[in-house]
């Protein structure tokens, strides 16, 4: 009878969960119901309740180890501009660069009507933020990135001037991922037009950015 006892425990637990709100609550208490089904299932000899709990509490544990990574993400994350009420906002996830020459210049594209930016550019669907640069960088530059790693996320409000598109100005938000990198080796010439990949020293470029939050990541690499 005592055995029993231990099953119903188990269930109280699932059952607690269906009642609570957050992911993270109701996966944790739902591991303290796989556990006791796990203990449960091996005393009764029921192989069936033992191994499906025991999938569900490795299935938890990596669900809940998923979320905490995303929360650290979340509070590491730089926010550049102010989100304003009434306002929509154009979406978008983007990844830029930060690469370097072999003389410690940074590599920036001039845009004939933007101005100084950046290699990168918004992801392509489903396309993710590594890809991205690369594939960015290649097309603007013709360059190939050695050395390729990540250094922080932004997320940011701001305007984009699209009149070089006849769109005039759009509000954004932008999700940028940023990377670091080398950029020392040609493999063609840019498939982009009125852009033109010019090199300035770090303390050449503070403040000068077109898009305010490339400056916050600037600074915070070399000052």
């Amino acid at each position: 009878m005592h055995i029993e006892i231990l099953g119903i425990i188990a269930g109280i637990f699932i059952l607690i969960s269906f009642k609570l709100s957050g992911e993270l609550k109701i996966r944790s208490v739902n591991i303290v119901g796989a556990i006791l089904f796990v203990i449960y299932g091996v005393i009764i000899g029921a192989w069936s309740v033992w191994l499906l709990n025991a999938a569900l509490f490795i299935l938890h544990v990596y669900k809940i180890a998923q979320l905490r990574a995303d929360k650290e993400a979340e509070a590491k994350m730089i926010r550049v501009g102010q989100k304003e009420d009434k306002i929509s906002y154009s979406e978008r996830a983007s990844s830029y660069g930060v690469f370097e020459n072999d003389k410690g210049q940074i590599a920036v594209v001039n845009h004939k009507k933007w101005g100084l930016i950046l290699p990168g550019g918004q992801l392509s669907e489903k396309e993710k933020p590594e890809a991205g640069i690369k594939r960015e960088t290649l097309e603007e530059t013709g360059y190939e990135i050695n050395d390729l790693k990540y250094f922080a996320s932004v997320d940011a409000y701001y305007k984009l001037d699209l009149k070089v598109r006849k769109m005039g100005l759009i509000d954004c938000h932008n999700i940028a991922d940023f990377y670091t990198g080398k950029m020392t080796n040609k493999l063609e010439e840019p498939t982009e037009e009125d852009i033109k990949l010019e090199w300035y020293y770090p303390n050449e470029l503070f403040g000068k950015l077109a898009l305010d939050f490339q400056n916050v990541i600037l600074e915070r690499i070399y000052k």
